[in-house]
């Protein structure tokens, strides 16, 4: 039983009784929480994937067809992972971006155009923001957090 389901009277109530956007927060909870159980869901299937790899390769040798296979079957399936990981996390970024007001630079017009804050995902044929993006995104979430708390704190 999720936290969700365990308060669902709670929040029941507050959604109903509340006006609409000062309740918009349990919309975004909810959201947070299905997105981190989705990111720790995947993460755990492309740990069993990496598992079954080597099971599966144990006794082979590496130039074998079947080695060979198994491994592209591997890399074939944690890219489909790594990809959904990658869109999920992206949509936070940006969610939290928007949020403090951060500027992001627009998406390349062009396919496969990578870029220091985009890069080009074939698999679902989509732009998701790089790891420098993401660095550069947290520590401007910071700055705006420390400027809005300095005045409180001195």
């Amino acid at each position: 039983m999720s936290s969700i389901e365990r308060f669902q009277p709670f929040f029941a109530t507050a959604i109903f009784c509340a006006d609409g956007p000062q309740m918009a927060w349990v919309g975004d909870l909810k959201r947070y929480q299905d997105d981190r159980d989705t990111l720790i869901k995947l993460r755990h299937q492309r740990d069993r994937h990496l598992e079954s790899l080597n099971e599966t390769t144990a006794g082979l040798k590496r130039n074998s067809e079947e080695y060979q296979i198994a491994v592209s079957d591997y890399f074939s399936s944690v890219d489909l992972i790594d990809a959904e990981i990658a869109e999920i996390e992206t949509a936070q970024m940006l969610r939290r971006a928007e949020q403090w007001r951060i500027p992001t630079p627009q998406r390349p017009y062009k396919e496969a155009e990578d870029t220091d804050f985009w890069e080009w995902h074939a698999v679902h044929g989509r732009y998701y923001l790089t790891e420098e993006a993401t660095r550069r995104i947290r520590r401007d979430v910071y700055n705006e957090r420390e400027m809005l708390m300095k005045p409180w704190l001195t």
